[in-house]
């Protein structure tokens, strides 16, 4: 599933590409899915980005219309500024959404992830 080896992979200039549909180049010419690490819902590969060599997830969103992975989406939309940082790229490949994160360590996957951010980041009712 890695980029071709007969067509060398650009990289995108550094810019703050969070949140950013990426569209000029592909997925896989900028990462090389090394395993299924995931396949509930949405497929979570383990993957090296190819420029810097940097271990990340990839989350692939095949049925984004259904239910869960569409407020997924919106959930991954909400998170605060804090842990969006934590998204390196979110883009569409053959029209199939994905979000590209670091390694997510301490979380199961992106939605666990995504349900403990947005539970954090609600205010408590006071007591009394």
């Amino acid at each position: 599933m890695a980029a071709s080896d007969s067509s060398p992979a650009r990289t995108l200039p550094m810019r703050n590409i969070l949140m950013h549909n990426v569209t000029d180049v592909s997925l896989y010419e900028r990462y090389e899915l090394l395993d299924l690490n995931r396949d509930i819902g949405v497929k979570t590969f383990e993957a090296r980005e190819i420029a810097t060599g940097r271990p990340v997830k990839v989350h692939l969103f095949e049925h984004p219309s259904a239910p869960l992975q569409a407020a997924l989406l919106k959930a991954i939309d909400k998170l605060p500024d804090g842990q969006r940082q934590r998204i390196i790229e979110r883009g569409k490949h053959e029209q199939t959404p994905y979000v590209v994160t670091d390694q997510l360590t301490g979380y199961v996957g992106l939605s666990e992830w995504v349900q403990a951010v947005a539970h954090s980041a609600k205010p408590s009712k006071p007591l009394l």
